[in-house]
């Protein structure tokens, strides 16, 4: 259980990498200690990252399952903005041809009709016009 002396944490993708693989099981351990004992926190860029690193070419995870253990770890870890990275998350499940960052965007153009501006037709395709 985390104290009030607690430390505030950012923590970046190789941390999220190893507490989700636990693949090096030295580096998994330090990551579960770190969460478990701090309020360690996630900025969406991270989020992206992770989510290339898991779904690219040398881990070749399926986005079903990197979402799963996203979502999962919301119990442990603060992810800034977790409302525009759970929509973000749905849309990249519902729409393979959409990159993450892509899928934040429209997000984020959906929960506050912010115009994005891009070149990208697929993502112009699934952006509200405000």
């Amino acid at each position: 259980m985390k104290s009030m002396e607690d430390k505030i944490v950012l923590i970046d993708s190789n941390v999220l990498i190893r507490y989700f693989l636990k693949d090096d099981i030295e580096q998994y351990n330090k990551a579960l200690t770190l969460i478990e004992n701090n309020t360690c926190y996630v900025l969406p860029n991270v989020v992206q990252e992770v989510i290339y690193v898991l779904c690219g070419p040398i881990y070749n995870i399926p986005r079903k399952e990197v979402i799963k253990a996203i979502k999962n770890s919301f119990k442990d870890i603060y992810y800034i903005d977790r409302q525009m990275i759970e929509t973000a998350l749905d849309i990249y499940l519902e729409k393979p041809k959409l990159d993450f960052v892509d899928c934040l965007l429209v997000s984020y153009n959906r929960q506050f009709e912010i115009d994005v501006f891009s070149f990208d037709r697929k993502l112009n395709q699934k952006l509200i016009k405000t």
